[in-house]
């Protein structure tokens, strides 16, 4: 089982992608009233972005696509590391964030979550433009942390409102 899911794991990881997405797509009309919507879309995005994030590998395994290949061998579209610099790290952080604020009530947690994002923002341009060679190369470990930083407060901060809420006490029901 071991050694399927290592032979496996990224098509098995894009296929619970899809089936994610589909699933949001077919239940949108339930939730398009309501903030789980913008976490359907955020769904059919990651599942696009990561089809398309994938060239790097389509282009080697499919024999058809090797003119491609030799098209891209040697430019800064070879590796596919800018793709999802662009769209996971800094794209998915600021849908999640857009989708905690949402989510939350409270002023003051919107406003501290849009803090968060501008200063995510910020760090990751300064990194980006202070390091653009290395952009089409490799990841920036700084993105990722401020990135999961994001999410983190995000979760934390509605976390903390369901907990004083009511709504805890009426769960189950």
């Amino acid at each position: 089982m071991k050694e399927f899911l290592i032979d496996y794991y990224s098509i098995t990881t894009k296929s619970f992608e899809i089936l994610a997405a589909l699933t949001g797509v077919f239940l949108y009309k339930k939730y398009k009233n309501t903030p789980v919507k913008y976490f359907i879309w955020i769904l059919v995005a990651i599942a696009f972005i990561e089809l398309v994030g994938s060239y790097t590998f389509y282009v080697e395994d499919f024999e058809f696509l090797h003119p491609v290949r030799d098209f891209l061998k040697g430019t800064a579209f070879e590796e596919n590391n800018w793709f999802y610099t662009i769209f996971w790290k800094l794209g998915a952080t600021i849908a999640f964030a857009f989708y905690f604020i949402h989510l939350i009530e409270k002023v003051l947690f919107k406003n501290l979550i849009k803090i968060v994002v501008f200063l995510f923002l910020i760090c990751a341009i300064t990194t980006i433009v202070q390091n653009f060679n290395d952009f089409f190369v490799k990841s920036f470990t700084i993105i990722d942390i401020t990135s999961s930083l994001v999410i983190i407060t995000a979760v934390f901060l509605y976390l903390i409102q369901w907990l004083q809420s009511d709504k805890i006490l009426t769960f189950y029901k």
